[in-house]
């Protein structure tokens, strides 16, 4: 009867944690926005250089802003969630432990919950 419980009680975990799987585009926007900056949904992870119709040479003629926009947007998805978690966890190694974590413990609470969905979003999307 234990047994029984128990892997009833497993599976709706299970079942509520499969639920609760957001895609990663939505989860890097809302990570950068725990960070304080906005990025839109489209702009990153959406195609291939193939796409933008130019040689490896006219990519390097470019000026560094429409090379790093070019960039975001053939850069992989799996890429992208690993650069935000990065970034978040930046932000937390400078606070945590510091004088200044009683002062910021929402923003460290809102930064660590964005890292937490990062690292549980559906890749499949």
């Amino acid at each position: 009867m234990r047994i029984l419980v128990c892997l009833m009680i497993l599976v709706n975990v299970a079942i509520a944690s499969e639920s609760e799987v957001i895609a990663c585009r939505d989860a890097v926007v809302s990570g950068h926005a725990a960070l304080g900056r906005t990025i839109e949904r489209e702009s990153f992870s959406t195609g291939s250089f193939d796409q933008f119709g130019i040689t490896p040479e006219q990519f390097n003629a470019l000026s560094a802003d429409d090379q790093i926009e070019i960039y975001q947007k053939i850069k992989p998805l799996p890429v992208m969630v690993d650069e935000t978690i990065a970034e978040i966890n930046s932000n937390i190694s400078q606070v945590a432990g510091s004088f200044y974590e009683y002062f910021m413990a929402d923003e460290l609470q809102i930064w660590r919950a964005a890292r937490d969905v990062l690292r549980a979003c559906d890749l499949t999307e």
